[in-house]
């Protein structure tokens, strides 16, 4: 892990990461930031928060001395956040629906274990990162990785974000002062929360999830044992 992020200065920070992990929170709290959903000549932003991959591979082709944010979060936690964060575009009168049909919703979408470690996968493609190579830093709570480029990967855990936002992005010149696009603070707060409390994890998903290299990589055993029981 390097040590020289107190003097290093890069030329752009890229949060390059899935939705609902604080993304929108790092680029809303600094001036001068922007989503980028497709590709364009140029990106002249400091920082950029990407989602898809073909837009960060471009970023990083156009760009050196690049500090490229990543996020993860435990699976189930994610996958619900993200549903309700789209769920009023895609089904008319949401609030209205019982919350067993928008269960069945959620549970027959692309909301999984497995479609999170595609595209975590497809990150560490991009990278040429290979995190057989590395060990996840619990003591400090992120991994800096030395990229190409001159560029630097920050890996950290979305469960460690009040401790990450105070103590280790202030090193990057990163600041959040306040949260942003928090499920739990929208119109559709006590629907998502009875959904968190009416869901039960399926003995597939459940077995993904023990399985997934990802998570192991991430998170102990005891921390994906303790998430998969919130929901059986």
């Amino acid at each position: 892990m390097s040590t020289d992020s107190d003097t290093k200065e890069y030329s752009k920070i890229m949060v390059y990461t899935y939705g609902k992990v604080g993304s929108t929170s790092i680029r809303v709290n600094n001036d001068n930031g922007r989503y980028y959903g497709r590709i364009r000549d140029e990106y002249p932003e400091f920082i950029l928060q990407i989602e898809r991959h073909t837009v960060a591979k471009d970023i990083i082709t156009k760009y050196q001395n690049v500090l490229v944010i990543n996020i993860v979060r435990l699976p189930i936690d994610r996958n619900i956040s993200a549903f309700w964060q789209f769920t009023k575009f895609k089904h008319p009168f949401y609030l209205d629906k019982p919350i067993e049909k928008l269960n069945n919703i959620f549970i027959n979408s692309r909301l999984n274990i497995k479609n999170n470690d595609v595209w975590m996968n497809k990150l560490f493609e991009n990278l040429n990162v290979n995190i057989d190579n590395l060990t996840f830093d619990f003591a400090n709570k992120y991994n800096l990785v030395n990229l190409e480029n001159n560029n630097d990967l920050l890996m950290f855990r979305f469960e460690d974000w009040s401790y990450i936002k105070y103590n280790v992005l202030p090193k990057f010149k990163v600041l959040v002062n306040k949260n942003a696009n928090v499920t739990s603070n929208k119109k559709c707060a006590d629907k998502y929360k009875e959904h968190k409390e009416f869901y039960k994890v399926t003995e597939t998903e459940k077995e993904n999830i023990k399985n997934s290299k990802i998570l192991n990589f991430y998170y102990t055993e005891d921390e994906i044992n303790t998430h998969i029981s919130k929901y059986e």
